[in-house]
């Protein structure tokens, strides 16, 4: 792989480049790189969300075989209100972008019920390594696949207790969000590792995410591949995140097949 693109995927991009902060105050910098835009969504765009994983049934959350996610996430594909509501987000955060980022939809939604968190990752795994939870203990492995993710960006449907976003390279910057928040942060590099505490007793913890790439993704996407191989190039089918600690209903499952 040439060594320009090489460089530009394994170290995160300065968000003053990949954005038009500049053009709008409502933006605010909680950490070098990271910012929020409070009541993002409304209400309103919220509950929507919130009424259909009310009425899902629970064995919906378990089709979703996707490794570590299994029981976490449900795709909105079968929600045609949601599905346009998703595209008025895209259109919204747009503004607040550069030219030459690639936006992906809000096509999901994810879920932490109590006790779950989330391993410490980087949205673009281009390096391979160990992927760690907050102890610092091995649950999975990264194996140097590039999604071409520049920006990742979390939407948060509804309060609750604990569940805060981190980042341990960042001495363990914490940001606690809030119902409405819409948080921007670097999808790729070390130095943005994240993760989520642990969600304390109370109700679900929900949200939606979105990303930003590079525009080379979209070749990659209309052929139907999700990651490049960081050395050769080469297309891969499969999702590098190994991680599977769900409960024994959810390791019983197939492999997740491929599309």
């Amino acid at each position: 792989m040439e060594k320009e693109l090489w460089d530009k995927m394994t170290k995160f991009t300065p968000l003053n480049k990949l954005t038009n902060f500049e053009q709008h105050p409502d933006l605010v910098k909680v950490k070098e790189n990271i910012w929020v835009i409070p009541n993002f969504i409304t209400q309103e765009e919220r509950q929507e969300y919130l009424e259909y994983v009310d009425n899902l049934p629970e064995e919906e959350w378990w089709k979703q075989n996707r490794n570590w996610w299994v029981g976490k996430y449900i795709s909105i594909e079968n929600a045609p209100q949601l599905k346009v509501l998703a595209d008025k987000l895209s259109d919204r955060v747009e503004k607040y972008l550069s030219n030459d980022v690639y936006l992906g939809a809000f096509g999901s939604i994810h879920r932490l019920t109590e006790g779950q968190g989330m391993f410490i990752h980087t949205d673009n795994p281009t390096d391979t390594r160990d992927l760690l939870d907050e102890h610092g203990e091995k649950i999975g492995e990264t194996s140097g696949h590039n999604n071409y993710c520049i920006l990742a960006m979390v939407i948060y449907l509804n309060d609750f207790n604990g569940a805060e976003l981190y980042f341990p390279r960042l001495n363990n910057f914490e940001y606690k969000a809030n119902a409405g928040d819409l948080v921007l942060f670097p999808g790729t590099g070390e130095e943005y590792d994240h993760g989520v505490r642990p969600l304390l007793p109370g109700p679900n913890r929900y949200i939606t995410t979105g990303f930003g790439y590079d525009p080379r993704v979209e070749s990659l996407k209309k052929s139907q591949y999700v990651f490049e191989d960081v050395k050769t190039g080469e297309k891969v089918e499969v999702e590098p995140n190994l991680v599977v600690n769900d409960p024994e209903e959810a390791m019983k499952l197939p492999p997740r097949p491929i599309s």
